[in-house]
């Protein structure tokens, strides 16, 4: 899946929960031609939860492609990535209600999982994978060293609020200054964007 602390991956692994895939004009024989044809991915959600993104394609790899189901309504203010995502991406859905998603190509080329709440990982963790991070309760003041920029000249991190969505506080690392603080501003519980690069999490001492 991805990596993060081992408290993490057991809090992520108990989790994952049951996914409804319902397969859209493709017999299910190979998922990685690119063609075009997608699944529909279904979730009721009552609180905070996150969409696994999982490409499975060998060979010709187009990535996977998330869009918005038109077959039925999503909650409003429902945000997707913009590009098509490559091997593994994690994010933290805020919004509650009924979602259909569809991806593409289909299932077994591209899955994707709904993972139950928004994790409670301990600090200090570590996160290889792209999107977001498991969300952790929020110390007076948090430091995020960037590992490993992915060829990238600086990363962009946010700390938003888990039960909003809201940007808490931005800040931009560099190479020449991999680590930086991020001020909570009092929210409880939060969860850091870092879209592209490995970053580990920490409380300031």
């Amino acid at each position: 899946m991805f990596a993060l602390g081992a408290g993490a991956v057991v809090l992520v692994a108990a989790a994952i929960v049951t996914v409804v895939v319902l397969m859209g004009g493709n017999d299910g024989s190979d998922g990685s031609d690119g063609s075009g044809e997608s699944s529909t991915f279904t979730y009721s959600a009552t609180g905070p939860w996150r969409l696994m993104i999982s490409d499975h394609q060998s060979g010709d790899d187009v990535g996977c492609t998330v869009t918005a189901s038109d077959t039925a309504a999503n909650p409003p203010g429902l945000s997707l990535p913009a590009s098509a995502v490559y091997g593994e991406e994690s994010y933290q859905m805020h919004l509650v209600g009924d979602f259909a998603l569809d991806v593409a190509p289909a299932d077994p080329g591209c899955v994707l999982q709904s993972i139950d709440g928004a994790g409670d990982a301990p600090l200090p963790f570590t996160v290889q994978h792209n999107g977001d991070s498991t969300a952790f309760q929020a110390p007076g003041a948090v430091e995020i060293q960037v590992r490993d920029f992915n060829g990238s000249d600086t990363c962009d991190l946010v700390l938003r609020d888990v039960a909003s969505g809201e940007d808490i506080d931005v800040v931009t690392a560099s190479p020449d200054a991999p680590t930086v603080r991020l001020d909570p501003g009092g929210h409880a519980q939060v969860y850091l964007a870092a879209a592209g690069c490995v970053t580990r999490i920490a409380a300031v001492s």
